[in-house]
């Protein structure tokens, strides 16, 4: 395992920098990229070549370092086929009833000056975790 200082060994880091109010690595996404069966535990997020930054690494993102001009395309597949979890936590106004499955991913990336990255295939992937739900928190939690 490489031991150096975080980010040392990264070569590229795909995010949409840093908003004025601090949020990051959140961006929006066109709703026609997105299709959720939250009752099956299905969902997809599909997009092809949007617009994105490649800061190197996640030091150089986080300290709002230089970037180059970047577009990403992404294939992620979630199957709901494992147990229903509901969650209900009244200390922090939070809930959510989920399904829990298995996902699927294929990724590229293609920086200005000619940088490439491809994933391997979806069918390649190998899911740890991965659920799809329905979530309320603050106001909503009632």
């Amino acid at each position: 395992m490489f031991k150096g200082p975080v980010g040392s060994n990264q070569i590229h880091d795909y995010n949409p920098g840093i908003e004025p109010d601090g949020r990051f690595w959140t961006t929006a996404v066109p709703s026609s990229d997105v299709s959720i069966n939250a009752g099956t535990g299905s969902a997809r997020l599909h997009a092809t070549d949007f617009d994105i930054e490649d800061y190197h690494d996640v030091v150089n993102a986080l300290t709002g370092g230089p970037s180059l001009e970047a577009q990403v395309s992404f294939d992620v597949r979630w199957s709901g086929t494992g147990k229903h979890v509901k969650v209900r936590d009244h200390t922090n106004d939070f809930g959510g009833r989920y399904i829990e499955g298995t996902a699927t991913v294929e990724w590229s990336g293609l920086t200005e000056n000619g940088q490439f990255f491809q994933s391997d295939p979806a069918e390649t992937s190998t899911a740890v975790f991965a659920e799809v739900g329905k979530e309320r928190n603050g106001i909503f939690f009632s």
